[in-house]
C-alpha cells in the first residue's frame, strides 16, 4: 500500500511538471529584435517616381526568423506589398521597422508556422485578409499607431487568443 502512494505521488507531481511546461510554451517565438537584418529579401520601389520601397518577398532569405532592414539604397521601406509572402511556412517571425506604415492584402495570409510579429511601431494600415489562416499566431501586440484594420485581416487565426491595442 506504501509503494502505491509513492507511485500515485510521482505520478501526479510528473503531470503538474508536464502541465507546468506545456502552460509556459505558448508557441511563441523569442525574438531579438536587435538582430542583424536578414539578408535576401526582395524589395520593390513603391512606385517609378517614389523615394521609398515596399518589400515584395522573401526572395534569397533563407531565414526563419526575419529582421526586416529599415531602408534600401538610402531610401526607407514604407510598406509590406500584396502577397509578399503568402503561403510562406518557413517563416517563424518578422520584425517589420517602425517605417513600415502599411501591410499589403493577403501579405501574411496562408503563413501557418508564423508566431510572432513585432511591429517597432508606425504601423498605420493592415489591409483585407493580410494575416489570414495564418494558423500558428497565438497573440499579437498592434502599436497604437494603427489607423485601419482590413476585413478579414486575421480570419481563421485559429490559435489567436489576445490581440493587444497599444
Amino acid at each position: 500500500m506504501k509503494n502505491t502512494r509513492i507511485s500515485i505521488s510521482a505520478l501526479i507531481a510528473a503531470v503538474l511538471a508536464l502541465c507546468l511546461l506545456l502552460c509556459s510554451c505558448s508557441g511563441k517565438v523569442e525574438v531579438d529584435v536587435n538582430r542583424e537584418p536578414s539578408r535576401g529579401l526582395s524589395f520593390d520601389k513603391t512606385s517609378i517616381t517614389s523615394k521609398t520601397y515596399t518589400l515584395v518577398g522573401i526572395g534569397l532569405c533563407k531565414d526563419r526568423d526575419i529582421v526586416v532592414q529599415s531602408s534600401k539604397d538610402g531610401m526607407p521601406v514604407t510598406s509590406v506589398g500584396e502577397m509578399a509572402f503568402r503561403g510562406n511556412n518557413g517563416i517563424r517571425s518578422i520584425v517589420l521597422p517602425a517605417g513600415v506604415t502599411n501591410i499589403g492584402s493577403s501579405a501574411f495570409a496562408y503563413c501557418k508556422n508564423l508566431r510572432t510579429i513585432v511591429f517597432l511601431g508606425g504601423l498605420a494600415h493592415i489591409q483585407n485578409s493580410a494575416f489570414r489562416y495564418c494558423t500558428g499566431l497565438t497573440e499579437i501586440t498592434l502599436p497604437k499607431s494603427v489607423i485601419s484594420i482590413g476585413e478579414s485581416a486575421f480570419s481563421h487565426c485559429t490559435k489567436l487568443t489576445k490581440i493587444h491595442f497599444g
